[in-house]
Formats: C-alpha cells, sequence, structure tokens
C-alpha cells in the first residue's frame, strides 16, 4: 500500500477501521492498537501504541502484531479482548458473537476457522494470558500462530473466507 495506514484507507466509502468497527457491538468497550496516526485512530476509539516495550523487550527485536495485542491486553479493563486487524473490512456484522459464546473460564479464548485456514489475527483472549505473552516476546517469539499453540483456543467455524480477506493492495480496495 506504498507506506499508507491500511486501516485509514477507503474501502467501499469509509475507512477501513470505521467498518471493522461497525461489526462489534456497540456497547462493547474499544482499543485500536497503532504505531502512528495515533490522533486519527482516535476519532473512533481509545488508543493504545504498539510500538516495542524497550524495557522488556530490545528495539531491534521484531515483535509484530504480538507488540499491538500485548498493548490491548495490558489496557484491557474487561475479561476478555477481541483481536482483529485493521485490514479486514469485509466482516460481517457481529462476527464475534459466535467466539463470544464459545467461550468459559476454561480456555484462554477461541480463534476464526474461515472454512479454509486458521485466522490468527481474528480471536478472542482471556485477559490472563498477558503474562505469557509478555514471556514470548521476551525470549524472542514473534509468530502469533507459535505463540497461539501454548494457548488453549477454541476453534469456530465460519464458512465465509472472503469475510476475514486482508485488503493488501490498492486493487483490492476498489
Amino acid at each position: 500500500m506504498q507506506g499508507r495506514d491500511k486501516p485509514l484507507l477507503l474501502w467501499r466509502g469509509e475507512p477501513m477501521v470505521q467498518k471493522i468497527l461497525a461489526t462489534v457491538p456497540a456497547d462493547m468497550p474499544k482499543l485500536i492498537s497503532a504505531n502512528r496516526n495515533l490522533d486519527s485512530y482516535r476519532q473512533w476509539a481509545d488508543v493504545v501504541t504498539d510500538r516495542p516495550d524497550t524495557a522488556a523487550v530490545p528495539a531491534e527485536v521484531y515483535q509484530g502484531p504480538l507488540a499491538g495485542i500485548l498493548s490491548g491486553l495490558r489496557a484491557c479493563r474487561t475479561p476478555w479482548l477481541l483481536v482483529c486487524p485493521g485490514d479486514t473490512p469485509a466482516l460481517p456484522e457481529n462476527w464475534c458473537e459466535p467466539l463470544m459464546q464459545s467461550v468459559d473460564s476454561h480456555v484462554s479464548g477461541a480463534v476464526v476457522h474461515d472454512g479454509e485456514r486458521q485466522q490468527h489475527l481474528h480471536l478472542l483472549l482471556n485477559r490472563n494470558v498477558k503474562t505469557d505473552l509478555e514471556r514470548f516476546l521476551a525470549g524472542g517469539g514473534y509468530q502469533v500462530y507459535k505463540w497461539l499453540r501454548n494457548l488453549k483456543l477454541v476453534v469456530v467455524e465460519y464458512d465465509n473466507s472472503s469475510a476475514f480477506k486482508n485488503m493488501n493492495s490498492p486493487q483490492e480496495l476498489l
């Protein structure tokens, strides 16, 4: 996307971030994890940064999306944190409901399987996984799927892989 902040790009006339936020219940607290354009995101929700936490992990270690998840877990004030990448605006309304209905106190969370593959960044996490994620990152881990292997997750099946498609080129935004 030529270095542009994807969630702020328009898809069907609205910023992708706005489309995504409209798919979750209005009464659900919302956090946006971002590493730039923080003021732009604040018009939709509270913002946490996913810049590396140099106290726990050296800045030169790439943390990827897990840094954003950790920031969200640290700021989360509810028992569960819903995670969704900012470049998947085709999500159906209330896509998170099956995730929320599938969890209980015996699991770490729930993850989407779109009918073709697991969507590692569409998940619901119990806030208590924060320490495990801190340890994983401090040990040099950065791959989401590898961290998820450490958790007890419920896999929630969907039958619409296009709903979870990442927009990765200007042509896909048309």
